[in-house]
């Protein structure tokens, strides 16, 4: 059987486990390729006009499978961690897609609902095995090369090997910026535009929230006065604060996806709460769909030599302050 993985959202997180996971149970895999122009229009055709713009994308990536396939992988992730949940959207994805999308294969959509554990990882997993062998050890030796896998890809992310083509880490950087937002949004280089690898271009280290230790993110963005109750933006939330905390980065760049409400609260809740405690410089990218690389690469540009010149001067470079803080920007 020929099953389809759309490159979008949780693709970038449980893509590896999954296509190891089918190929060890003698499944032919076919990923969608990376995100094009085409896939974007496609994409933003087919959804509602009110979703965000990784939702879109999820549609176009999931539409240019749908003939290409037998079946789509599109599980109900519920939640993967006890008592937080995914974003609304994400939960109800499979219905989405379904009745935005004509002439869809077979979907191939177990709820997920993780309670942290990893033996409720491998239930989840040898349940969905079962649907494609009867042998249990094959299932089981699966489920095995599965989290091995995706155990591999988390620790050299934080490693700070990240999934974008020919992309390599600095040796001398000048500056070192956190790059806050999604991996969905982050490690696309059509949606950001290829943000990561124009800092590296411009001599600046991209650290990421990958990059950090997500149980200190985590106890992190627990000492927010109230709990966040979103995975995803929760860890959003700590690897911001923790790097506000960090004296050796130089600035913030928080990438927000438009459409998304969580985003924009957790992007200026950390601002708020990054410059009650330090100056640091902190900018938000929104991006949709019209978003072009001109307007956002003269805006990252304008920042990091903003960030130089503060480097220069001792970190003083207006008596207001003004020039160090860029506030809301759009991208397009």
């Amino acid at each position: 059987m020929r099953i389809g993985l759309p490159r979008a959202l949780t693709y970038y997180e449980y893509g590896g486990l999954a296509q190891t996971f089918f190929e060890m149970l003698d499944q032919q895999v076919v990923i969608s390729p990376p995100t094009q122009e085409e896939i974007m229009r496609l994409g933003t055709s087919l959804c509602v006009d009110e979703a965000c713009l990784p939702v879109k994308l999820f549609h176009g990536h999931a539409a240019w499978l749908k003939d290409r396939v037998d079946a789509i992988f599109l599980p109900v992730i519920k939640g993967v961690t006890r008592h937080e949940y995914m974003c609304p959207k994400m939960i109800g994805l499979t219905d989405m897609v379904r009745h935005s999308i004509p002439g869809l294969p077979r979907i191939i959509s177990p709820l997920i609902e993780i309670s942290g554990s990893l033996h409720s990882v491998r239930r989840t997993l040898r349940e969905l095995g079962r649907e494609f062998s009867s042998d249990r050890t094959r299932v089981e030796t699966a489920v095995g090369m599965a989290l091995a896998e995706h155990m591999s890809g988390l620790e050299a992310l934080r490693a700070g090997e990240l999934p974008i083509e020919g992309w390599r880490p600095l040796l001398e950087p000048i500056l070192r910026v956190g790059v806050v937002g999604h991996s969905y949004t982050l490690y696309d280089r059509h949606v950001s535009m290829d943000l990561i690898r124009r800092l590296t271009a411009m001599n600046v280290a991209v650290v990421t929230p990958e990059m950090l230790d997500e149980g200190k993110a985590r106890q992190t963005a627990d000492e927010l006065p109230k709990k966040i109750f979103w995975t995803l933006p929760k860890r959003q939330a700590g690897a911001a604060l923790m790097m506000g905390g960090d004296p050796g980065i130089d600035g913030i760049i928080f990438v927000a996806a438009y459409g998304c409400g969580i985003d924009a609260f957790i992007g200026d809740l950390c601002e708020r709460m990054i410059q009650r405690k330090r100056d640091l410089p902190f900018m938000t990218l929104t991006l949709d769909e019209h978003s072009g690389p001109a307007g956002m690469e003269t805006r990252v540009e304008a920042f990091i030599d903003m960030l130089e010149r503060r480097l220069g001067d001792g970190g003083d470079i207006s008596p207001d302050g003004d020039a160090e803080h860029l506030g809301q920007i759009f991208a397009g």
